[in-house]
């Protein structure tokens, strides 16, 4: 009898049930999938922690303050920008970041005509900031391996390296014509102004993917927002009779921006709080 259920045993040993989970594994050995315990008066969050490098392209646009008596072109071109950030994710559901970032503004305005040929005034600036903001988990787009997401976000940037100088003045004469009409104007004056205001704000929205647990890449659009014109070209023509035109080109308050963030995230760690308390 016994000899026969011996045989049994060791001929279809996958009849044997054990039980494979890893209940008497210490904490630090367990695999991930079972790291969360499950107990009904407890709830269990996890912490991690993330480094990201960021590039992306921005672009702003020009807006004019009066018509121009001459003919000009306003031009804000795209522009690249870069950033790295440190930051903590809670719970796959919040995340917080601060860092620094590099951006660069351009407004070029242009005489296409003027006096005997044309002429260009360039404003621009490099500017560094260091950017704090938090994004939360509105949509899980793959339910069954939870590995794509939608972030939206707000954040605010604070301006590192503010212009010592606010604006830069001059004047431009002309050469004169041999009959002059007092209709003709012989000098322009010009004032090229950066904005001193040390805050930006931004509005995002965030496509977020995992590559694996450790490593995640995120594809972002963000709206900017700065200061009411913060870049200004402001010009006034003036004319041998007296009279003057004042007009100018200045950067709208909203840029848009859109770029690439790769993130490398540390282990997880999980935090358990009583449902009694």
């Amino acid at each position: 009898m016994y000899f026969k259920i011996f045989l049994v045993f060791l001929i279809f040993p996958q009849i044997i049930i054990a039980q494979e989970t890893p209940y008497y594994q210490l904490l630090t050995q367990r695999k991930l999938n079972h790291e969360i315990i499950n107990l009904p008066n407890l709830n269990s969050f996890s912490i991690s922690y993330f480094f990201a490098v960021s590039g992306g392209f921005k672009k702003s646009y020009p807006g004019s303050t009066a018509i121009s008596p001459t003919e000009i072109v306003a031009n804000s071109p795209i522009n690249g920008l870069w950033e790295i950030t440190f930051g903590q994710n809670r719970n796959e559901n919040w995340h917080y970041e601060i860092g620094v970032s590099e951006m660069y503004n351009n407004l070029t305005t242009r005489f296409t005509k003027i006096g005997n040929g044309s002429l260009s005034f360039i404003n621009e600036e490099k500017q560094y900031f260091i950017p704090l903001r938090v994004k939360k988990k509105i949509v899980t787009l793959d339910r069954v391996s939870r590995n794509a997401f939608i972030n939206v976000g707000i954040g605010a940037y604070y301006l590192v390296n503010k212009p010592k100088i606010g604006s830069e003045n001059g004047t431009l004469e002309f050469t004169k014509k041999r009959n002059p009409s007092p209709e003709d104007f012989n000098t322009l004056d010009y004032e090229i102004y950066k904005s001193k205001f040390p805050v930006t704000f931004e509005f995002l929205t965030e496509l977020r993917g995992k590559v694996t647990e450790r490593f995640e890449l995120s594809l972002y659009f963000k709206g900017i927002v700065k200061s009411s014109q913060n870049q200004k070209n402001n010009f006034q023509l003036n004319y041998i009779n007296g009279n003057y035109d004042s007009f100018g080109n200045f950067s709208k308050s909203v840029s848009l921006v859109f770029g690439l963030q790769a993130k490398l995230n540390s282990p997880k760690y999980f935090r358990y709080k009583s449902k009694v308390e």
